[in-house]
């Protein structure tokens, strides 16, 4: 007898999720590429987080980007709090992440995410139109390409950074 393998997935590549969500977009299986997006987004944002060592400090409840390990911000909002205000301070010591990643992006990121749960929970009051699920998948592979290549800029100038230091 066969033993049923789960992947979850949060485990699969990006270009692994890239593969799926550009089946189930041509399929037209848009709950399938909102969630697939969804999944897409929050890989790149915890990618950024690791790269960019971005946590919430338990003392103060204030969130930092330091070298020391606090708690590990769970929620998706959280996080993307978290990146915003760091972004937003303009602090020197943020000036390669500031280079890659600015607060619009992180805007698109929130605003597609609020989207996504208004168009979702408005099935449960009545069902969105074909078009609104189809312009939320659009926007959605959007906003996740954008960040995944800011992302992945980010990460090569801090291995770059590293390496000269």
């Amino acid at each position: 007898m066969k033993e049923k393998v789960e992947i979850s997935l949060k485990d699969l590549s990006f270009s692994e999720l890239k593969e799926r969500l550009a089946k189930a977009h041509s399929h037209k299986f848009f709950f399938e590429s909102v969630y697939l997006i969804s999944v897409l987004i929050e890989n790149r944002i915890d990618r950024l987080i690791k790269v960019a060592d971005i946590s919430l400090s338990p003392a103060t409840g204030t969130r930092s980007k330091s070298k020391t390990k606090a708690k590990p911000i769970s929620s998706l909002p959280e996080k993307i709090k978290a990146i915003k205000e760091i972004v937003e301070a303009d602090k020197p010591e943020n000036d390669l992440l500031n280079q890659h990643l600015d607060g619009l992006l992180i805007n698109d990121v929130s605003n597609w995410l609020e989207e996504r749960n208004n168009i979702l929970k408005a099935l449960t009051d009545n069902c969105p139109e074909p078009g609104e699920i189809a312009e939320l998948v659009f926007s959605g592979e959007m906003v996740a390409t954008n960040l995944a290549y800011c992302v992945k800029q980010y990460k090569k100038n801090v291995k770059a950074e590293n390496k000269d230091s």
